[in-house]
């Protein structure tokens, strides 16, 4: 499988407020957490070998996150997908 390519995430200071707000929230779940931290981090200059090491996810995670949310439009993209049931045979 191909790598994905780092996509460049530019927020402005009204757009990042969302995301800095998801970050730090006490009551926001893990992957909502995790997810808008990797967003915000390439905001501020930061790479993407600094962003897996602070979200402690993998490389391609954090590319392909960055990807949606820059390409899908924002931040109700950084939720789940609806996956299909159908690979579970019981």
């Amino acid at each position: 499988m191909p790598a994905i390519p780092a996509m460049a995430v530019a927020l402005t200071a009204s757009e990042r407020h969302q995301p800095k707000k998801m970050a730090c929230g006490h009551k926001t779940p893990h992957q909502a957490r995790q997810r808008a931290a990797i967003v915000l981090l390439p905001t501020r200059g930061c790479p993407n070998a600094w962003t897996t090491a602070q979200t402690r996810t993998h490389v391609d995670t954090v590319r392909a996150w960055q990807g949606r949310f820059a390409t899908a439009g924002g931040m109700p993209d950084l939720s789940d997908r609806r996956r299909s049931m159908r690979q579970f045979h019981w």
